[in-house]
């Protein structure tokens, strides 16, 4: 095992000091007028010597490699550097719910239930738009306690007029309990999967309700538009989860698991193969003489393919979500 004196944060329970958005304050330590607003899974940002502010609070100073930890980074299928997004037009993704007949007073911005996304090609002057929407059932709680089933409106739309090209629509398609819907995300890697056919990703986050056992999950599902219409070709894949049981203070075991998915030069029934790259790190932290220390185990990697029968990719029993 290997003793480390700077230790890592499960983004299940970082998410409790986040700001209304839930985001964080990064400040550099050597430029502290230089200021970094992210939410701690977007992104790990290879940054030195930073201060971390949580909700305005100042926790400490920390010297990590990477600003953001224990995060599921988009997949990538080389490493490249990534320019800023370009973002959709303001407000698209409310004109399209509106299109739909979906209601304003349930699009609240935290966490998001309603994303959008430029397509990958700007050419095509195209926005990926996901909208989730809660069902009425008197079974549950009002909207605003987040518990209930939500439908999943996943649409291709004109970027400037938000006009629907496509759509594919799954009712019950996420549910929110004490296994709390916690978020959408769209994901735009290089997911070609043959000639002349791209597909793209919707994340869906889910976050367990306990602070001394924090566990989160993220699964990714792809989908390829074709003559019009949106067809799910990959469900529900774990792409990241992470667990922990601590004193909430220091003490604890933790586990997390980052997965990335590379396109295979093998095809099955006309599609690529997709090779998945799990990594599983276990550690343990215990406080030595007042300082929280670390004790890594070595990283369990597996490699996984998956392979097209011919409607989608199958997905192995491990690899899929939580029940």
């Amino acid at each position: 095992m290997n003793k480390k004196r700077h230790h890592y944060i499960p983004k299940a329970y970082l998410k409790f000091f986040g700001d209304s958005l839930g985001k964080i304050h990064v400040y550099f330590k050597d430029e502290p007028g230089k200021l970094i607003h992210q939410s701690p899974y977007e992104e790990s940002v290879p940054k030195p010597n930073c201060f971390w502010i949580f909700h305005g609070l100042v926790i400490g100073a920390i010297t990590l490699g990477y600003v953001s930890v224990a995060i599921a980074t988009e997949p990538l299928l080389s490493a490249i550097a990534v320019s800023p997004p370009v973002q959709c037009v303001e407000g698209l993704e409310l004109n399209v719910a509106r299109q739909l007949g979906y209601p304003d007073r349930e699009a609240i911005d935290y966490p998001p239930r309603m994303v959008c996304k430029p397509a990958p090609s700007a050419k095509d002057n195209k926005s990926i738009v996901v909208l989730s929407f809660m069902q009425k059932s008197a079974q549950f709680a009002p909207p605003d306690q987040d518990m209930g089933t939500y439908d999943l409106d996943v649409l291709v739309v004109k970027s400037d007029s938000g006009k629907i090209q496509s759509r594919l629509l799954m009712p019950q398609a996420v549910s929110s309990d004490a296994w709390r819907f916690d978020g959408l995300a769209i994901d735009t890697a290089r997911y070609t999967l043959a000639p002349g056919v791209r597909a793209f990703g919707v994340r869906v986050t889910h976050t367990g309700s306990s602070r001394v056992s924090p566990t989160d999950e993220t699964t990714l599902s792809l989908y390829v538009e074709r003559g019009g219409k949106l067809h799910p070709i990959l469900n529900g894949l774990v792409i990241s989860k992470s667990h922990a049981d601590f004193d909430m203070q220091c003490a604890g075991e933790f586990m997390t698991v980052e997965r990335t998915i590379a396109i295979g030069k093998t095809t099955s029934h006309g599609f690529a193969d997709l090779i998945v790259m799990s990594t599983t790190r276990n550690s343990e932290h215990k406080l030595i003489k007042d300082e929280c220390v670390e004790f890594s185990q070595t990283p369990n990697i597996e490699r996984y393919t998956l392979r097209h029968d011919g409607k989608a990719y199958v997905v192995p029993q491990s690899l899929q979500e939580y029940q």
